[in-house]
């Protein structure tokens, strides 16, 4: 999560402790854990769009929304988010991505490299 964003939830979170700050009655307390909740369920929503965004990107596959792998779970108001077995799955998976695509860039560079070595040699060998 981008720090912009965790100052913008942190914030968020504070407006809603000061908004309930001193109030003890039981209807009062209930709304206040109600929008602790809902901030929880933003900040979810986001990090798993995040991931999303990011897997999709690399052309990682992403498990279909179902309960039946255990990679995503349905909240009550119908929302999907990713558990903690999903979202450890996708980020092995981009960081094996991450990793095949620098072993790619390895070899060309490695390529690259012997061929301009080698014209050096030719140009130092006929300049003679």
């Amino acid at each position: 999560m981008g720090l912009l964003k965790r100052i913008e939830f942190w914030w968020e979170e504070r407006q809603i402790h000061k908004a309930y700050a001193g109030q003890s009655e039981e209807h009062e307390d209930h709304e206040y854990w109600d929008e602790l909740w809902h901030l929880s369920q933003k900040r979810r929503q986001y990090s798993d769009r995040k991931l999303i965004a990011k897997a999709r990107r690399l052309y990682v596959p992403i498990p279909p929304e179902s309960d039946k792998d255990g990679f995503w779970e349905e909240e009550d108001d119908g929302n999907w988010f990713l558990t903690e077995k999903g979202v450890s799955h996708l980020r092995k998976e981009i960081r094996a991505e991450k990793k095949a695509n620098l072993e790619s860039w390895k070899t060309w560079i490695a390529i690259i490299s012997g061929i301009i070595v080698a014209i050096g040699g030719l140009v130092a060998y006929f300049s003679k």
